[in-house]
């Protein structure tokens, strides 16, 4: 299921969808374990949160998977803020 999909079925903005799907994959976090295990046999990942920032700082559900894949299946995590600057002809 994507993100439009939730919008549509639950009826939610894009936001809100995007809160559902972290709390999804909190409340289902050995599927997203088992799934991120099937990709690939490397600790390092990249994971794009898309949207707004806060809604990753403010919701506890993106810290609880961050912490569990670090514990859990002992993976290293760093955030990284990637910010699109437009080019300027001087």
């Amino acid at each position: 299921m994507q993100l439009e999909d939730v919008m549509n079925t639950m009826k939610l903005g894009p936001n809100g969808a995007l809160v559902y799907c972290m709390e999804f994959l909190e409340n289902n976090f050995e599927w997203l374990l088992a799934s991120l295990k099937r990709l690939t046999k490397e600790k390092y990942i990249i994971v794009d949160f898309p949207g707004q920032v806060e809604l990753y700082t403010h919701h506890n559900s993106v810290k609880t998977i961050i912490q569990r894949l670090e514990k859990e299946a002992g993976y290293r995590l760093c955030a990284v803020n990637l910010v699109r600057v437009p080019l300027i002809d001087m």
